[in-house]
C-alpha cells in the first residue's frame, strides 16, 4: 500500500499521512482485492477512475448559515441600492435619502400588512 511505503513522496500520500497522524480517531485501513464483484468496491473504483479524468476536482465546503444570510443580505442591499440610484421614481425622497439604510425600517409592517387587523386594532390608515 502506498501509505506503507516510506519512499513514496507523492504530495497526496504525504498529505494523507499527515491527516492520519493528526486525527484523534482510530482508523483501520485494509486492503480489498479489486474486481471480484464486491458491489461497493466496484462502485468506489468506478468513481475513483472518473475522478482522475476530471480537469477540476470537486470541493465541498460547509458554510455556516449565518455567513450565507450575511452574504445574501449584502447582495440584496447592493442590488436595492443600484435600483434605487438608477430609478426615475421617488427623486424627492432620493434627495433626502440617497443611500439605502436598513436602520430606517422599523416595525414589521412590510412583512405583515395585516398586522394591525390581526391584533384586533384598526389599521392606522382607516
Amino acid at each position: 500500500m502506498a501509505l506503507d511505503n516510506p519512499a513514496n513522496n507523492s504530495p497526496a500520500i504525504l498529505q494523507v499521512k499527515e491527516l492520519l497522524n493528526d486525527t484523534q480517531s482510530t482508523i483501520e485501513m485494509v486492503w480489498t482485492k479489486a474486481h471480484i464483484g464486491i458491489t461497493g468496491n466496484e462502485l468506489a473504483d468506478t468513481y475513483a477512475k472518473l475522478g482522475t479524468e476530471k480537469a477540476v476536482i470537486d470541493s465541498f465546503h460547509r458554510l455556516p448559515i449565518s455567513f450565507i444570510k450575511k452574504k445574501l443580505k449584502e447582495t440584496n442591499k447592493t442590488t436595492w441600492q443600484q435600483k434605487w440610484s438608477a430609478s426615475n421614481k421617488g427623486r424627492d425622497v432620493y434627495q433626502l435619502c440617497p443611500t439605502i439604510n436598513l436602520n430606517r425600517i422599523h416595525g414589521n409592517f412590510l412583512l405583515k400588512p395585516n398586522y394591525y387587523r390581526s391584533r384586533g386594532n384598526r389599521h392606522p390608515s382607516k
